[in-house]
């Protein structure tokens, strides 16, 4: 097994294109298995990461979104859409299939 720990999606600066390339090229191999990680209540942020692991694992098969730090929100409102998430399934990370998996989404309360 070989992990690779790629840096967060980049929206700008003169490394963005170079980055985001880095992504891509890792993620697009078949063999890897995707875990987008990010806070429960930062789920905007993710938005452009679960369409880049969609485009080349269109049935999410093989990416697992992860949301840490369960116990830290800032409103109600993000606590119940981490929630909904989470209890959707597969669902909640844009698939088209209408069953949840094993994959994900998972939470994590540090």
């Amino acid at each position: 097994i070989i992990i690779v720990d790629l840096p967060g999606i980049q929206h700008a600066g003169t490394v963005k294109d170079a980055i985001n390339n880095l992504i891509e090229q890792n993620i697009e191999k078949p063999e890897t298995l995707n875990l987008l990680v990010s806070e429960a209540k930062q789920d905007a942020e993710l938005t452009e990461a679960i369409e880049t692991a969609a485009k080349y694992d269109p049935e999410l098969m093989r990416t697992i979104r992860v949301l840490t730090k369960f116990d830290n929100f800032d409103t109600t409102e993000t606590r119940d859409r981490a929630i909904s998430i989470v209890k959707r399934g597969k669902e909640g990370i844009g698939s088209k299939t209408p069953h949840a998996i094993n994959l994900g989404p998972h939470a994590v309360i540090s």
